[in-house]
């Protein structure tokens, strides 16, 4: 009996096809995120809302003043829908006994951390 055919590289074909496919999904969640998640938005309100001067003490009359040098991420970790990691923020700190002056911040410049800067800690919690 002879048995004749053809060898077609289906291997080949499906993986250029899902290549192809998800190369384009990929496209489309990249520019459905620029188109609705304004992230340097929420981070110059978060760095805004910051970096405001608050009265700390009415008797001594002393300000608090914080400006960020620089954002970092560290340790970030993917986990289906949820993409966490630590943020670090380098600052300076700043206490006056007078009302200081308010400067409009800048986004400052952002860096990848593989490790954390040093072993101390300064936490302050906002809502972007």
């Amino acid at each position: 009996m002879f048995d004749a055919g053809i060898d077609i590289p289906i291997q080949f074909i499906m993986d250029h096809a899902i290549k192809k496919i998800k190369n384009a999904i990929l496209k489309d969640i990249d520019d459905q995120l620029k188109e609705n998640i304004q992230l340097k938005d929420l981070i110059n309100s978060g760095i805004n809302h910051i970096s405001t001067p608050f009265q700390i003490h009415n008797d001594y009359n002393t300000w608090y003043k914080l400006r960020v040098n620089n954002i970092g991420l560290n340790s970030l970790k993917s986990d289906e829908a949820l993409i966490s990691g630590q943020l670090i923020a380098s600052t300076d700190n700043q206490v006056h006994t007078t009302i200081p002056e308010y400067t409009t911040p800048e986004i400052p410049a952002f860096f990848w951390y593989d490790s954390k800067i040093d072993s101390s800690s300064f936490s302050i919690g906002f809502d972007l």
